[in-house]
């Protein structure tokens, strides 16, 4: 069967045996991708809300950080959601439309959340060198975003307008990606590859070493404060762990998705691609936790944010609850007048 022939297949919501997963696989990938979808709506819907009301976090740097924050929600919201209902369908059974719509999100999102990493790092990276002013600027950070904007549309995009590859359904029915296994789609898939994993990770994997150069150069010097010692060492820290995590959870889909476009890939496989794609989605839990966990600023704002809305439900509770007391005083004080009013009007028919 030819591989477009296929995937036109798993367009067809009666195709129930085009997808080889089994039923309990199915059923525990669905929960998986329910628990890793609500974890990621409210960690980075936390950070987001914190960055909004909060002044002092609007710096470029955390504009940049921002934009991927804002990327794997996105990803949390609705990528898990559809990854969610076609694992509880047993397939993609949302049709063609859905299912480009959906690939287009998910791979855009995904390539600027990646690309994005990359950014905070080589940003990091000049920042340590001494390039304040030359990075932490406005215009530094509109450049940063732009380019980001650009690479990702430069992936998203082909396969949204056919110019080079498609959107389809995986091979085990659980999301919509580029066609891995179409031979007509091996030169973008290469592409993508090289240009939305291997490039990233080889510029954080350069930029994270040359920071790590840099603090014990600079903490060297006996001009350094402990103070910026420390923090400097904690800034270390983070991107050491989201490097760590990039790879963790990236590295076992872009295997998988290398293994099809080299054409080794079989379908005895399909386990595997399946847990590696389910597993690239925790990385809209991971990172938000990485934030909240070592940024201080982004945890306590996000726990400022939280005591002034509990301080403001609580305010909104007691105003309720002293509207209820007053109604019902002035209730009472309504029922006694009508009949103190009514025991004079009997009084004084009883007089008369």
């Amino acid at each position: 069967m030819e591989a477009l022939e296929l995937y036109k297949r798993r367009f067809d919501g009666n195709s129930d045996n085009i997808y080889s997963l089994s039923e309990d696989l199915y059923l525990g990938l669905s929960i998986y991708l329910a628990i890793v979808g609500v974890i990621g709506t409210l960690a980075n819907g936390a950070i987001l809300i914190a960055f909004v009301v909060t002044k002092e976090l609007r710096n470029p740097f955390n504009f940049v950080l921002i934009n991927m924050v804002a990327s794997e929600f996105i990803i949390a919201t609705v990528g898990c959601s559809m990854d969610y209902l076609a694992a509880f369908h047993r397939g993609w059974k949302t049709g063609e439309s859905a299912c480009v719509a959906t690939g287009f999100i998910l791979t855009f999102t995904g390539m600027n959340s990646l690309f994005t990493l990359a950014a905070l790092a080589l940003m990091r990276w000049w920042l340590m060198r001494g390039c304040h002013l030359e990075v932490a600027s406005t215009t530094s950070a509109v450049l940063v975003l732009s380019t980001v904007w650009l690479l990702a549309a430069a992936i998203a995009i082909p396969p949204l307008v056919h110019w080079w590859g498609y959107y389809a359904p995986e091979t085990s029915g659980l999301t919509c990606a580029p066609c891995w296994e179409d031979p007509a789609c091996v030169s973008y898939g290469w592409y993508i590859l090289i240009l939305g994993f291997l490039i990233p990770l080889f510029f954080i994997i350069v930029s994270s070493i040359a920071v790590i150069v840099l603090l014990k150069t600079s903490t060297s010097s006996s001009f350094v404060s402990q103070a910026k010692e420390k923090r400097e060492r904690a800034v270390t820290r983070t991107i050491l762990i989201m490097l760590l995590a990039f790879c963790i959870v990236w590295s076992p889909y872009a295997i998988a998705c290398l293994l099809r476009v080299i054409g080794i890939y079989s379908e005895h496989t399909d386990d595997y691609a399946a847990f590696s794609l389910a597993f690239a989605k925790s990385s809209v839990c991971l990172h938000p936790i990485i934030y909240i966990a070592m940024n201080t600023q982004f945890r306590k704002a996000i726990l400022g944010t939280a005591n002034v809305v509990g301080e403001r439900s609580s305010r909104e509770s007691e105003r309720d609850r002293d509207s209820v007391n007053a109604n019902e005083r002035m209730k009472k004080m309504s029922f006694m007048t009508s009949t103190t009013e009514e025991h004079h009007t009997k009084s004084l028919e009883t007089a008369l």
